[in-house]
């Protein structure tokens, strides 16, 4: 083969990689940023009066993982609201915190730890509460500064409460939202609160998703007597693209 025939080969083998490389591109759907890695899930039992139990977990980045807990109660024994709040918090990287803030009665409660790969970012805190009267805005609204700022148009909360009062139908003072007022502000959010002598304490989660998500949040309101209402989802979600929500 001569000089001139083996360039050119060289040529045709370059220019045939180009193709095929170009094609490929054309082919393969592309690269989400936002990928879920793993989930790892359990069962943690409660006895009568624990209060917190620690649980080992494969080792995880806390900064691109959300926790979720979901209590099973023994109402039978007791009816106490105290018995049903729990929270979940990253004791370490290989171990996770499941507290409540006083019990008499047994629980079960199934945890879910969603770790993402890439393009999420989340961190978390605790706060609390003060008792008081309602009128007292101290005792219902708390801004947190978040330790990093965050884009809130990509970002949304997720609120756990613990309480220790021997009362079982007081949950509306329990019942909290989150709410991003800025980029770097958390609004903590209670419509009632009564003089128990009984700190609330709020375990936090903030996710931040940098691409190929949107957030949309709002808030509808029922009145007394109401047994649904419907909320106005701005922007619209485009046609098709319902299944591919989640709604919390």
């Amino acid at each position: 083969m001569s000089r001139k025939q083996a360039m050119t080969g060289i040529r045709w083998f370059g220019a045939g990689l180009l193709l095929v490389s170009c094609l490929l591109a054309l082919w393969c759907p592309p690269a989400q940023a936002v990928q879920l890695k793993r989930v790892q899930t359990g069962d943690v039992y409660f006895d009568i009066d624990d209060a917190t139990v620690s649980v080992p977990i494969n080792q995880l980045d806390q900064t691109k993982s959300l926790i979720f807990v979901y209590p099973n109660v023994d109402t039978n024994t007791s009816n106490f609201i105290h018995n049903s709040l729990f929270s979940g918090i990253f004791e370490s990287d290989t171990s996770l915190i499941i507290s409540r803030d006083y019990g008499n009665a047994s629980a079960n409660v199934r945890f879910y730890i969603l770790e993402f790969e890439d393009g999420v970012f989340v961190q978390r805190g605790f706060s609390s509460m003060v008792y008081g009267p309602t009128t007292n805005t101290s005792c219902t609204t708390k801004d947190v500064v978040l330790p990093t700022s965050v884009d809130a148009t990509k970002s949304f909360v997720l609120v756990n409460t613990r309480w220790y009062n021997a009362q079982s139908d007081d949950d509306e003072s329990v019942k909290v939202t989150g709410h991003l007022t800025d980029d770097n502000t958390l609004q903590l959010k209670r419509d009632s609160s009564y003089d128990y002598n009984r700190i609330l304490n709020i375990v936090w989660q903030v996710a931040e998703f940098s691409t190929d998500t949107t957030i949309r949040t709002g808030e509808v309101t029922l009145d007394e007597t109401e047994l649904s209402d419907t909320g106005t989802i701005t922007p619209q979600i485009p046609a098709g693209k319902v299944n591919k929500c989640l709604l919390l």
